[in-house]
């Protein structure tokens, strides 16, 4: 074939040249083993670099012409370059066997006629060479296991492919170690990961494992490689129900004052479901001891107060610890399920307790015990256990102590030990060593042991009743009303037949041997004509008696001498004079004489008409009380009646002494009461029994009349219900008082805590049944009130320091058969009263009010009060209306006119300045201040005091200024309250003198114009003072100047100060109830007004100013430029 081919070229070539035809060139043949030719059969290596030459054409032209090479189509221009001259192929851009292995390209030659261009097609074979990378397919690799799959269990199968061919096309698998890795394990070959190891869900929730692919290597461009690629497998851990809750946020305190609200949010606890994968809600609950004070809630954690918390509550304590308890619900939960948090509550005390009194450790409101009357000064009351404690901590638990009379001499008998104390005192208390005490005169003294906090804010204060009886001696002889005692009857008077009644009282106690009296007939009874009661006091006949048998010597009269005696020891007695005087009746005779009838009278006998009716009871009376009645309960009322003109409203009443340690009797009303002592009970008397009681009326004339009433008192039943004639009481709770700042005491009652029978009986306060001074009530409660000047209400002023106002409430009892003398009968109640009120004002403007019953009384209670003074600016010596608005401006030395008042309805009580200052502060600070008045004596010199009454204390005062930089002068008084008649108090002591001072520096913060105008020295060596007192007795006239100020009077460029009073600032007096906040907010706003003003006009011409100076540089500049030029 090839030989025929060529016998046509050569015949062909012949013809041409025969003709002139020019032959076409052609290639070299392909010969097998070398790179010169058609290209047919290139075999190149896909890694061959771009730039090699990997051929080169060859041919011949018949004519030897020139030869042209080049290379046709897509592949062959993409990828080769034809050097057209000598053929050389160039590798223009390299192959990808991956993409294809055979190429077919057409290379061209030719020579210089264009119509001599031979094409031929060579095939290109592309030869492998390690290039590629394994490739993972089925990207991205992302599977979910269970925390509690076993140990092999499949996870995935990864595949990677290499294009490659022969080994360096095989991929094997690896694991890359990393975080977790060892977790799994991976077949090299076929690419399965499966659990090399458990896993835990809590420890770790995924997994990121690394899987290598590599194949086995092969060569690029000359050397051995190994290529590799990696996949990342993500290995999601499914979590399962095996893990408690956990809390976060551990360790939980918090610390909360006592006081915060119920209700209040105090913490928050936050757990969540160890299986954080599928985690179940939370549910919370409290579970220790002191879970009743707090709950929380379930569903979110917050720990809110339940309770009143009271660190001071032993069974509570500062520090608290709760026990919270976190369960789950939902799927897999269980009750075993849960876990616990602790949570430290630390509670900070607040000052909310005062200090309380106990006996021991019981809280007791009154304190009772006794002392010997003869005892000595010095003497300790050894039988009290006084306690006084406050729970609270630090300066909130230190208090005073005070003794304040409440019944009894207003002078101080007793004093306590110690006189301040902390959190806990046991306190003693002793009779002073200048005291003498006397029963008769005071059985009975009642104090008000007054605990105060002395470093708090709110001044807490607590206060129980000691009551101090004393123990009787037998000192007091039995007393009889007269030492003579005339008594005249009728000559036919029977045997037995009461003749007069003695009765002596005897000032030692009741119902002991000391008061108990016999009655005995000394002399004068020698016929034994007389009978005398030893107890009763009750004389009778003996024997008939005939007025013509009596000696005429004693003119019908009998003379006995009667002593009554004590039964202590050693017994007292005293004696009476009783002369019975036997009155002449006639005498009929009958003669012999028949039908003769003579009457024969004897001598006129002189008789007086005095008093000769005693007073008697126009019934017996019949009462009845309970087994259970208590001591002091009203039992009913014994009136007697005298035929005597005016005798009814004299009757006194009176029991005999063996009655008394079960009853007492009112003298002036005859209101019957169980008595109050200790033998007072009826527990032990039957059913049914009788007390058969008499009652001496005295109808108190010349001589004096004496009746006997007859009471029986049965025993009834004791009732489960308190029944009629028990005493009603109350219980603390159920009473609220308050002392107003307007001089009213008003007690309020809650129905629900009385206890006893309130049925016809109302409450009242003082000493009047008088429409003003009874309770008003309600559904739920009783209502009184009462001004201190009204209901009775008793005053009393302690120490100079308090001003006290009391008064007692209780039920007045309305017997269904008398309504009469209900105010007496009111009066003799107060002995028994349900609540005594003691309102206590501190009588230098910090006020106090205080509460407690007067004998072993039901309730204690405590408030406060303030007393209400006023300090007012008026524009003239008229002071008829005050100044409204503040500030005021006032020239220099311009007269000022000041009242200090007090508004009280009290017109027994006056006021005394004790001490004015003025000063820059508004807080009432005396630094740098200049003193007006100072121990109630005078210091500046242009002070006059002006005419006013008791109550009011006025004065002017020339205008002056402080020489700071406040404008403003604050002008302040302390006051001091006393009883108008107590001679001895501070009001009355007026000033108290000190050594003389020197004089004021020149630099003093003071400046006064004088009124010429001129400006000089004067200079003082001497100071006096004189008593403020003085004024109220020569209030007419003004009180001489007593010193001249050392200071000279500085040149001002201002006439107007202006002054500014204050609002009251701790007790002190600065404009009082006329001045108030509108007072200071004008003020500071006339200041902000002043100041912005001020300050807008220095901005202005600040402003101004450097304009100005801008200006006029920029001219100098442009003359400079100018001249420059």
């Amino acid at each position: 074939m090839r030989t025929a081919d060529v016998l046509w070229t050569l015949i062909l070539f012949s013809f041409i040249s025969k003709g002139r035809t020019n032959m076409p060139p052609y290639f070299s043949p392909y010969v097998p083993g070398t790179d010169r030719g058609n290209m047919q059969h290139l075999a190149i290596r896909e890694d061959t670099p771009v730039g090699t030459v990997v051929y080169t054409l060859h041919g011949s032209d018949p004519e030897g012409q020139t030869v042209y090479y080049g290379i046709e189509g897509d592949i062959g221009r993409e990828h080769f370059t034809v050097d057209r001259l000598s053929g050389t192929v160039t590798l223009k851009e390299a192959f990808d066997r991956e993409l294809g292995a055979e190429h077919d390209v057409v290379v061209t030659i030719e020579d210089s006629t264009p119509a001599n261009k031979v094409r031929q097609s060579s095939k290109i074979f592309v030869t492998d060479t390690n290039d590629e990378t394994p490739v993972f397919k089925n990207l991205p690799y992302r599977v979910q296991i269970p925390e509690n799959s076993p140990v092999g269990t499949f996870v995935v199968r990864v595949s990677a492919e290499d294009r490659d061919l022969g080994l360096a096309g095989t991929v094997h698998y690896r694991i890359q170690e990393s975080e977790g890795s060892s977790n799994f394990s991976i077949d090299t070959v076929r690419g399965v990961i499966t659990l090399a190891t458990t896993l835990d869900y809590e420890k770790k929730t995924s997994y990121q494992v690394t899987v290598m692919a590599r194949d086995e290597g092969g060569f690029y461009r000359d050397q051995k490689v190994y290529r590799n690629s990696t996949a990342v497998v993500d290995v999601e851990v499914l979590d399962q129900q095996d893990m408690d809750p956990v809390f976060y946020g551990q360790p939980y305190r918090v610390n909360i004052t006592e006081d915060t609200p119920v209700g209040s949010s105090i913490a928050v606890v936050s757990a969540v479901d160890g299986d954080r994968g599928t985690p179940n809600d939370i549910q919370y609950s409290v579970t220790c001891d002191a879970g009743p004070l707090f709950d929380i809630d379930p569903h979110t954690g917050v720990i809110r107060v339940n309770q009143s918390l009271d660190r001071d509550d032993p069974t509570i304590g500062d520090v608290l610890t709760l026990d919270v308890k976190a369960m789950e619900i939902g799927p897999g939960a269980g009750l075993d399920i849960c876990t616990h948090a602790s949570v430290t509550v630390r509670l900070l005390d607040v000052n909310d307790d005062s200090p309380t009194f106990y006996e021991g450790e019981v809280p007791q409101a009154v304190f009772n015990t006794s002392i010997p009357e003869d005892a000595e000064g010095g003497t300790y009351l050894t039988q009290l256990n006084i306690v006084i404690m406050d729970r609270d901590e630090g300066n909130n638990a230190v208090f005073g102590i005070d003794l304040l009379p409440v019944v009894g001499p207003e002078e101080d008998i007793f004093d306590v030990d110690p006189k301040f104390a902390a959190n806990i005192v046991h306190l003693a208390v002793r009779l002073k060593s200048t005291a003498s005490l006397d029963r008769e005169k005071t059985s009975n003294y009642t104090y008000m042991v007054f605990a105060h906090e002395t470093s708090t804010l709110e001044r807490h204060n607590g206060s129980a009743l000691l009551v101090v009886q004393l123990e009787d001696v037998n000192d007091c002889p039995p007393v009889f009303n007269s030492s003579r005692l005339e008594v005249s009857v009728p000559e036919d008077v029977g045997v037995g037949e009461t003749i007069t009644t003695v009765v002596a009282t005897d000032g030692d106690e009741e119902g002991t041997p000391n008061s108990e009296i016999r009655y005995s007939i000394v002399t004068g009874n020698d016929d034994d004509l007389f009978a005398l009661d030893e107890t009763t006091g009750v004389l009778t006949w003996n024997m008939p008696v005939d007025y013509e048998s009596i000696d005429q010597s004693d003119r019908g009269a009998f003379t006995l001498e009667v002593q009554a005696q004590d039964q202590g020891q050693p017994p007292l007695s005293s004696t009476v004079e009783v002369v019975i005087t036997v009155e002449y009746l006639g005498e009929q005779r009958i003669c012999d004489c028949v039908s003769t009838v003579a009457w024969s009278t004897p001598p006129p006998v002189s008789h007086k008409d005095v008093n000769d009716n005693a007073p008697a009871c126009p019934h017996l009376y019949n009462f009845t009380v309970t087994q259970n009645v208590i001591p002091g309960s009203y039992v009913g009322r014994v009136a007697a009646v005298d035929l005597d003109e005016g005798d009814t409203q004299r009757i006194t009443y009176e029991l005999p002494q063996n009655l008394k340690n079960k009853f007492a009797i009112d003298q002036a009303t005859g209101g019957l009461f169980v008595a109050s002592g200790p033998s007072a009970t009826f527990d032990n008397e039957a059913e049914g029994q009788v007390y058969d009681l008499v009652v001496y009326a005295n109808d108190n004339g010349v001589p004096p009349q004496i009746g006997i009433c007859r009471v029986k008192v049965k025993i009834t039943r004791a009732q489960s219900t308190p029944g009629n004639g028990e005493r009603p009481m109350f219980t603390e709770e159920s009473v609220y008082l308050t002392c107003a700042g307007d001089y009213v005491m008003k007690v309020e009652i809650a129905k629900s805590g009385a206890s006893g029978n309130t049925e016809g009986r109302t409450l009242h306060i003082g000493d009047s049944t008088a429409s003003d001074c009874l309770a008003t009530e309600n559904s739920t409660h009783y209502v009184l009130t009462t001004r201190v000047d009204e209901c009775g209400t008793t005053k009393t002023i302690h120490s100079g320091n308090r001003v006290i106002y009391s008064n007692t409430v209780d039920f007045i009892p309305v017997p269904d058969e008398d309504t009469s003398n209900m105010t007496a009968l009111a009066l003799a109640m107060r002995q028994y009263a349900v609540v005594k009120v003691v309102c206590m004002y501190t009588a230098r403007g910090v006020a106090s009010t205080h509460f407690s019953p007067e004998r072993d009384p039901t309730i204690v209670k405590v408030a406060d009060g303030e007393m209400a003074y006023h300090l007012d600016l008026y524009p003239d010596e008229q002071f008829t209306t005050p100044f409204k608005v503040y500030p005021i401006d006032v020239s220099m030395g311009e007269s000022m006119y000041f009242e200090v008042g007090l508004d009280s309805p009290d017109l027994a009580l006056i006021v005394f300045a004790e001490n004015c200052w003025a000063s820059t502060s508004p807080s009432g600070s005396t630094a740098n201040a200049h003193w007006i008045i100072r121990d109630g004596c005078v210091v500046d010199e242009s002070l006059q005091v002006l005419p006013s009454d008791q109550r009011r204390f006025r004065f002017t005062l020339a205008a002056f200024e402080l020489l700071q930089s406040n404008p403003w002068v604050y002008v302040y008084c302390e006051v001091v309250v006393c009883n108008m008649t107590e001679l001895n108090s501070r009001c009355h002591q007026g000033c108290i003198s000190q050594a003389t001072e020197s004089p004021p520096s020149e630099d003093d913060n003071f400046r006064r114009k004088r009124s010429d105008g001129a400006d000089g020295i004067r200079s003082s060596g001497e100071f006096s003072r004189t008593s403020l007192g003085r004024w109220r007795n020569t209030r007419d006239s003004v009180v001489r100047r007593l010193h001249e100020v050392a200071r000279q009077r500085r040149a001002s460029s201002a006439n107007l100060i202006t002054l500014t009073t204050p609002g009251p600032i701790s007790g002190y007096l600065a404009c009082g109830k006329n001045c108030g906040n509108e007072r200071e907010t004008t003020a500071m706003s006339q200041v902000g007004t002043e100041r912005w003003v001020l300050y807008g006009t220095v901005l202005v011409v600040a402003l101004m100013v450097c304009i100005t100076v801008l200006i006029s540089v920029a001219l100098i500049q442009r003359r400079l430029s100018n001249s420059t030029r």
